[in-house]
């Protein structure tokens, strides 16, 4: 049961199949991910998430990717906005509040309780194939500011937040849903640069995701962030004083 609490898991279907809810109350999953594939209407969608939300002995908590911009789950079901970079580009972040606070409040409607966002990731490799559009500049503090806000948005509706992907995603040129990149910057530079999104939100939030990437200047093991004792535990346990859950 405390394993099955610390499973995020997903379905590929757009009804709950009999399978699939016996496993969730069997094994008392925590968390469901709901992903566009899953989704007809608005209506079809609060359905399920109401029936989600009765099962298991600890009711489920449901999240989903609606970033804005290029990653919405929703698509035109629900409130559309430019994407993170766009949103930036007005360099006003009480649009950016504004809008997590619309998305965040449409999300909550419909029965979700988490958005696997904001993206602050510093996209300062122009290469970059999977973050892109999804970050809200190659500035630090543009995007320390934006993420900030986008986060104090979702706060008012009460709708929980995951920031991605820890510990910066925003350098590589490879795709790690594909392949494993490593990065080969320097500590200084990536401690003043991918590390401090992370380091500046870590305590106004419940959830972060890591990033499958490898920066061996700060863990000489090569290992992924996702495995790392360096990056989970030294850097974002222990520095950043981050007490929530980490999720991949």
């Amino acid at each position: 049961e405390k394993i099955g609490q610390m499973l995020m898991i997903g379905f590929m279907e757009t009804e709950l199949t009999p399978q699939f809810i016996r496993f969730i109350n069997e094994k008392n999953i925590g968390f469901i991910d709901v992903f566009a594939r899953n989704i007809i209407s608005i209506e079809q969608a609060t359905d399920m998430m109401n029936q989600i939300h009765q099962q298991g002995k600890i009711t489920p908590m449901i999240f989903t990717d609606q970033e804005g911009g290029v990653v919405c789950q929703f698509a035109e079901l629900t409130s559309t906005f430019s994407s993170n970079m766009g949103m930036a580009a007005t360099d006003n972040p009480s649009f950016i509040e504004l809008g997590a606070e619309i998305l965040a409040e449409e999300m909550d409607s419909i029965g979700i309780d988490g958005l696997i966002a904001p993206t602050i990731d510093i996209n300062h490799e122009p290469d970059n194939p999977i973050i892109g559009l999804r970050s809200y500049s190659d500035d630090v503090q543009t995007v320390i500011n934006c993420g900030k806000s986008f986060i104090n948005g979702t706060k008012k509706i009460g709708i929980a937040t995951m920031p991605k992907h820890f510990p910066g995603h925003g350098g590589s040129i490879l795709d790690s849903h594909l392949l494993l990149p490593t990065l080969d910057f320097s500590e200084e530079f990536y401690e003043l640069c991918d590390l401090m999104p992370f380091k500046e939100i870590s305590k106004d939030v419940d959830f972060i995701m890591t990033a499958h990437i490898s920066v061996p200047s700060i863990d000489s093991s090569g290992s992924p962030a996702t495995f790392s004792k360096v990056f989970l535990n030294d850097i974002l346990r222990n520095r950043f004083d981050f007490n929530g859950i980490i999720v991949t």
